[in-house]
């Protein structure tokens, strides 16, 4: 049994500001969740402290955001007198790659209590962290993590071997566990019948954004996102903590709700009056319920149907009312018109694949080279991200210069 009381969170994506007609209030809401998870670590006064990747959202934070960050671990850290390693962290997509990681604006010499694990063992380098009889191993974020998975396995056996309660710390959708995300290639998931085959007691998997009920054996926990990623995402949202090797899911409090409402005619053809009477009947609904509650709020609103009218005129109407809706208690109103008119034939558009989907696609004839595609494409944003011009949003030439390089040199491979 273990003796440590575990704080286990994932997914805090401090930083992201999205959509950007609400970005203010988005950064504000990862802040607020990040506070009130370090509040219930306090509460239940915890040990130590796992997150699982994503601490950040690297391509929209700000100083402040990593300063926010240290604070927080920091008064942690002071309220429960944590000592060295006490908080473990893995990279995830969010945070950047091994070589510009944002994790890196909050690990400084004096921060000991901080332990960043799991891209040395993608490295083919034995990492654990032990602490009393708890065994802690991680394996960072990557694209082809079910590959380095394999590749790792003896690595992960061997870092757990000291015994005690083992732990795996991942930044990985599970396939069998979790619900894949459309689109996500079967070499970026971990099928959880490999992990079963493992020696270890807790698997924490970050990466996914919904909460998921854990997994009896081994104990397979998805805390899931500790504040909406999405504004169609929905809870439940909240933090871990383990105690004598049982998981209890402890949920947060949120800066404010989020409402996903739907207004839409069925496929009956409605005049413009009709969705502008449903909607204006769907928001004040929702601002009654925001009273009732004592809560404030931001609505996300889906108007779909055909009409006998003109449809954008009836669009141009929707936003107005959108705009005069958003007084307190509603925040804002996000509005996704889907509204045809009766006659028009749609047109159907091709789906735009993903730059993931035309690279496969390109590169297909020599699978041997396509993780070092996927490398290279991460590569390429990362260097966009810290280098490219504010103006042109490109990089210089001299940057350019070996990207250019390397992709010719792999479209002659799959050509030859």
């Amino acid at each position: 049994m273990v003796g440590l009381r575990i704080g286990v969170f994932s997914d805090t994506h401090v930083g992201r500001c999205i959509p950007s007609e609400v970005r203010e209030l988005r950064r504000q809401a990862f802040r607020y969740a990040f506070s009130r998870a370090i509040d219930a670590f306090i509460e239940e006064r915890v040990d130590c402290v796992i997150h699982a990747g994503d601490l950040f959202e690297k391509a929209y934070m700000t100083p402040g955001d990593s300063m926010f960050v240290k604070e927080e671990l920091h008064r942690l850290v002071e309220e429960l007198g944590l000592g060295e390693s006490s908080i473990i962290v893995v990279r995830g997509n969010h945070d950047g790659t091994p070589e510009r990681s944002a994790l890196d604006y909050v690990k400084h010499p004096l921060a000991r209590y901080l332990k960043v694990l799991g891209d040395r063992m993608l490295r083919g380098e034995v990492e654990s962290l032990s602490l009393e009889e708890v065994t802690i191993t991680a394996l960072g974020y990557h694209p082809f993590i079910r590959a380095k998975f394999q590749v790792a396995k003896p690595l992960i056996e061997k870092a757990l071997a000291k015994g005690g309660f083992r732990v795996l710390v991942l930044h990985s959708f599970i396939e069998g566990l979790q619900p894949i995300p459309p689109g996500c290639p079967s070499h970026s998931t971990i099928r959880l019948s490999d992990l079963k085959r493992l020696p270890v007691d807790l698997v924490v998997a970050g990466h996914y954004h919904g909460y998921v009920k854990p997994y009896p054996k081994p104990l397979v926990l998805t805390p899931g996102a500790t504040e909406a990623i999405n504004l169609t995402d929905e809870g439940p949202f909240g933090v871990y903590v383990i105690e004598n090797g049982k998981p209890r899911f402890v949920e947060i409090n949120r800066l404010y709700d989020i409402c996903n409402l739907e207004v839409s005619s069925y496929g009956a053809v409605k005049p413009a009056s009709w969705f502008i009477s449903e909607v204006s009947k769907s928001l004040e609904a929702y601002r009654e319920r925001l009273k009732a509650l004592g809560k404030r709020g931001i609505a996300r609103l889906s108007v779909k149907g055909i009409t006998s009218d003109d449809a954008f005129e009836l669009e141009r109407k929707l936003k107005k009312i959108a705009e005069s809706e958003a007084t307190e208690p509603i925040l804002h109103v996000v509005l996704v018109c889907e509204v045809s008119e009766m006659g028009s034939e749609r047109v159907p558009l091709p789906s735009i694949p993903t730059m993931d989907e035309v690279l496969e696609r390109v590169f297909q004839p020599l699978d041997q080279v396509m993780e070092r595609v996927q490398e290279l494409k991460n590569e390429v944003v990362s260097e966009l991200e810290e280098y490219a011009s504010e103006r042109t949003h490109i990089l210089i030439d001299s940057r350019r210069r070996r990207f250019v390089e390397e992709w010719v040199r792999l479209l002659e491979e799959v050509c030859r």
